[in-house]
């Protein structure tokens, strides 16, 4: 998607230096030759919305796998704290 933005942009500037230099004298091509550079520009611009939003869906899933992970561990240590408290309480038992 960025190549052919990349390739309208330097089709519009050949365009663009055309206009400039007298070669074509119409205001028709000036308009034609500005709706294809918004155009690519806005290819650009929602293709690096789209790679970004990519991005922060991957940094959201990596929050989502550590906050499990860190969950997983605390049930653990809560585990272990438990099994600590009855074997203390075992002891003092006996």
């Amino acid at each position: 998607m960025i190549f052919w933005a990349i390739v309208i942009i330097i089709l519009d500037a050949i365009l663009y230096i055309n206009l400039i230099s007298g070669n074509c004298s119409q205001n028709c091509w000036l308009f034609f030759c500005v709706g294809i550079a918004i155009a690519a520009l806005g290819i650009l611009f929602r293709t690096f919305t789209k790679m970004r939003a990519g991005r922060f869906e991957q940094l959201q899933e990596e929050l989502r796998n550590t906050r499990q992970e860190n969950n997983e561990l605390m049930d653990r240590i809560s585990n272990l704290r438990e099994q600590q408290i009855m074997s203390r309480t075992d002891k003092d038992l006996v």
